[in-house]
């Protein structure tokens, strides 16, 4: 019944549940992995390393588990830690994506490197199976440094976890190269997907906050400002801290797109004091947030950065 809670976003439920069966099972490696995935999704990121750790103690060739608790290192940004365990875990499972993304985006966390985190996602195209995930975090890498068309073949990869993606994705990218026809064709691609996909599940947020952007992309304010509220009601950050955030960082792509500034700063302030894997260094370095780079709070925003590796 554990996992049946952690899928539905219940996760005291979920917890209560890994409780008992921790009773019958204490060393358990595989429920202690589970117990720690609850408390990441609750922001809870030392009470996960903690489950982590005992759960590599019974299972130390599990590269899976070595790759979330560098993960969970890396969103309280302890990065000797985090590179550590993504080193560890590579050894292990090579060909798996996550971790040369998870390993590469450390560099853009902690120092805004872009060069040194294409260099990794390059080696993970030479080792691992290429996912949608990993394609479309490769994209981003690509966009910081001006290479559209590897973003556009980099998007152009369906991610069923990120409905309309791939369409209001090309059509930012097809803005940043001065084609406005090819962009207002891909947002009015995706506007068709994820209108349908708000119509058929109203509950899911996935679908507006990808409306958010694709408003915001057709100029149409009003609807994009909604399309945000909404996406905030049904995907607060409090509840999921992994996955609302990206949620919430499309929002706030959204209110750039609109003349929005301090609300995307806000929302920027908010993601940056979180266990997430936003920095102000991997925000320095992102085209999204490029307009706002005049704005006195953004520039203050940037300016509180750093680790928290012991020294």
């Amino acid at each position: 019944m554990g996992s049946f809670y952690y899928h539905a976003g219940q996760f005291d439920r979920a917890l209560e549940e890994f409780d008992i069966a921790r009773k019958q099972t204490p060393n358990s490696s595989d429920l202690l992995a589970e117990i720690a995935y609850c408390y990441r999704r609750q922001g809870k990121m030392e009470q996960a390393v903690e489950e982590l750790t005992r759960a590599i103690t019974l299972d130390p060739r599990s590269g899976i588990k070595l790759q979330i608790l560098g993960d969970t290192y890396l969103r309280l940004r302890r990065y000797a830690h985090a590179e550590r365990y993504f080193d560890l875990a590579l050894e292990i499972v090579p060909d798996l994506d996550v971790l040369y993304v998870t390993k590469a985006w450390l560099h853009v966390m902690r120092d805004g490197d872009i060069e040194t985190a294409r260099e990794i996602m390059q080696a993970m195209y030479e080792f691992a199976k290429i996912t949608p995930f990993s394609s479309h975090w490769s994209a981003l890498l690509d966009l910081a440094v001006g290479h559209y068309d590897g973003a556009l073949k980099k998007y152009s990869v369906d991610d069923p976890a990120s409905p309309g993606e791939n369409h209001y994705a090309r059509a930012y990218v097809y803005g940043l190269q001065g084609k406005s026809g090819l962009e207002r064709l891909y947002y009015d691609s995706a506007r068709a997907v994820l209108e349908e996909g708000v119509s058929a599940n109203p509950g899911d947020p996935r679908y507006h906050a990808g409306l958010a952007i694709t408003y915001a992309g057709l100029d149409r304010r009003n609807e994009a400002m909604h399309e945000a509220a909404r996406t905030f009601e049904l995907a607060p950050l409090a509840a999921d801290v992994i996955y609302n955030r990206f949620l919430v960082t499309n929002a706030a792509i959204a209110y750039v797109r609109i003349g929005e500034a301090d609300s995307a700063i806000s929302l920027l302030e908010e993601l940056v004091s979180l266990p997430c894997l936003i920095t102000p260094a991997s925000i320095r370095v992102s085209p999204f947030w490029a307009p706002l780079r005049d704005h006195p709070r953004f520039q203050t925003l940037l300016e509180n950065d750093g680790d928290n590796d012991e020294t």
